[in-house]
């Protein structure tokens, strides 16, 4: 009788000693598991910071694109208009008549649109985060479909911030902002 009850202590001893083991190592699986967590959470936040880094706008960028579009209208670089803007965009001339991208690249292209000179007179940026809406007014010397003259002519153009670069979208915000 004496041994099956040492017996019976020892499993019963066993079995306890079993189960802090298992205990023990879901606590420290549960620890890892916790902290691989929380890595993971910082990683994320840091990826997150990044992207609302490189979406960010700043007053000068919205100057800087404007100069390079101007300079691009000018020397008549159509690459460089093209990576500025939306494919979506329409452009509305004073004359209330309204272009596509694509037509409107194509009329600097045969010079049936040309621009000489564009001097920026004034302009006011409010930028949105991730958007900018840009008030403008320059002097432009230009042959417009025959007509050659220097107009002072207000605008407005909004951009967005894709992927790191600003985008021409139009020359009005979105109805949502």
């Amino acid at each position: 009788m004496k041994l099956m009850n040492r017996r019976k202590s020892i499993k019963i001893i066993f079995l306890i000693i079993l189960c802090m083991f298992s205990l023990i190592g879901c606590q420290t699986n549960s620890a890892v598991v916790e902290d691989d967590q929380e890595h993971i959470d910082h990683k994320q936040d840091e990826i997150s910071e990044e992207v609302l880094e490189v979406n960010i706008i700043t007053e000068k960028e919205i100057e800087d694109v404007y100069k390079r579009r101007c300079d691009a209208m000018v020397n008549r670089d159509i690459e460089t208009l093209d990576s500025l803007m939306s494919d979506d965009i329409v452009l509305t001339h004073i004359t209330g008549a309204t272009q596509t991208k694509w037509e409107w690249l194509e009329c600097i292209r045969d010079e049936s649109m040309r621009y000489y000179d564009i001097e920026v007179v004034n302009y006011s940026i409010d930028v949105t985060g991730e958007s900018a809406f840009m008030e403008h007014t320059a002097r432009l010397d230009a042959r417009i479909f025959g007509s050659r003259g220097v107009w002072t002519l207000s605008g407005s153009s909004y951009y967005e911030k894709i992927d790191g670069q600003l985008i021409w979208m139009g020359s009005s915000r979105p109805e949502s902002q």
